[in-house]
């Protein structure tokens, strides 16, 4: 357990901290991903990635937070971007649940964490209630709006996945 001062909010699941020994290191939240809030990767916003970062920077910037490890030992271990992996609590409030059970968050399954099984749980829980990302009709509503404003080429792969018929739509022209 390591306490830290939050400097910044990058998105809803990346901070930077200043550790109690001065060092600032990049915290991305270990067993969850949130929506992403930025176009660089994709050349859109993913949907509730804005609503996903406000929650982050409303909780957490500025505050004092508790970094916890995976590990027993307590060692710091690291994404292949270098940011430390970590689960965020601020105070009582465990801010990694707190994003799976609004629907703000999915549980991050390339790597699992300690705490996978409860994190299941809580997508679980906000899949059902079709919570946040979970809710798929103002989901889908959000990508046909983004692509009639911004005709993105990479979302045509999510209309292929999740929304088929406005891809015959786009395509056919009907």
């Amino acid at each position: 357990m390591l306490r830290a001062q939050v400097l910044r909010v990058y998105d809803g699941d990346t901070i930077k901290v200043r550790l109690h020994d001065g060092k600032s290191v990049a915290v991305r939240f270990l067993g969850v991903d949130t929506p992403e809030s930025y176009k660089r990767r994709y050349g859109y916003t993913e949907y509730l990635g804005d609503r996903a970062s406000l929650f982050a920077k409303r909780e957490l910037k500025g505050k004092e937070v508790t970094l916890r490890t995976s590990s027993s030992g307590g060692e710091l271990s690291r994404d292949r971007h270098g940011r430390v992996l970590a689960y965020i609590f601020r105070g009582d409030d465990d801010i990694c649940a707190m994003l799976l059970k609004t629907g703000l968050a999915r549980v991050y399954r390339k790597s699992p964490c300690s705490r996978q099984r409860e994190f299941l749980e809580y997508e679980s829980l906000a899949k059902r209630g079709g919570l946040g990302i979970w809710d798929r009709e103002n989901e889908r509503s959000f990508y046909r709006r983004q692509f009639s404003s911004n005709a993105n080429k990479y979302l045509l792969l999510w209309f292929w996945e999740h929304d088929r018929d406005y891809l015959r739509e786009i395509l056919c022209g009907r």
